[in-house]
């Protein structure tokens, strides 16, 4: 976090790399996206930081934010004290978990969603936190901040993957 901050409010040299943009037809030579490759920018080489473009379409998009929509509450920190949930100050999001059993969610967007991610990264979902869909409101702003998890089976979880809604 330390580095984050200083390269935020310093100068810092270019970074030299092979940095490039290209069509990514997936982990196995058997992948579905051989078809339907998606567009992929590596921002760093090491630790490797991709971005995927156009991952999901409008109408998934806006299943997902309808689905979303009952469940946004306030996000909550974990107060290392209780260990209960409790409300920050510095934290104005609101956050909506959803499961691929949602009651709404006719249609299986989240699922499909999980299954989409799967066969883009190459990754299990089952290891991966539930979809995580946040509101930070007008002019809101996310920072990086540590993730603590103390659940079995947290070590072996591959977090975050990010889809930005831009509107």
């Amino acid at each position: 976090m330390q580095e984050y901050e200083r390269l935020c409010r310093e100068f810092s040299p270019p970074h030299k790399s092979n940095l490039k943009c290209f069509y990514w037809t997936g982990p196995s030579p058997l992948s579905p996206l051989q078809w339907a490759p998606v567009k992929t920018e590596v921002l760093h080489d090491d630790p490797l930081i991709v971005q995927f473009y156009e991952v999901i379409s409008d109408e998934e998009e806006r299943a997902i934010q309808f689905l979303a929509g009952e469940h946004l509450n306030r996000a909550t920190i974990q107060d290392p004290a209780t260990g209960k949930l409790v409300n920050a100050d510095y934290r104005i999001q609101k956050t909506a978990w959803l499961t691929e059993f949602e009651k709404l969610d006719v249609n299986g967007t989240i699922a499909k969603y999980n299954a989409k991610l799967t066969k883009i990264t190459g990754l299990d979902a089952d290891h991966a936190e539930l979809v995580q869909v946040g509101n930070y409101g007008v002019a809101g702003q996310y920072e990086p901040h540590w993730d603590h998890q103390s659940y079995p089976g947290a070590e072996n979880r591959w977090d975050p993957i990010e889809v930005v809604f831009e509107r």
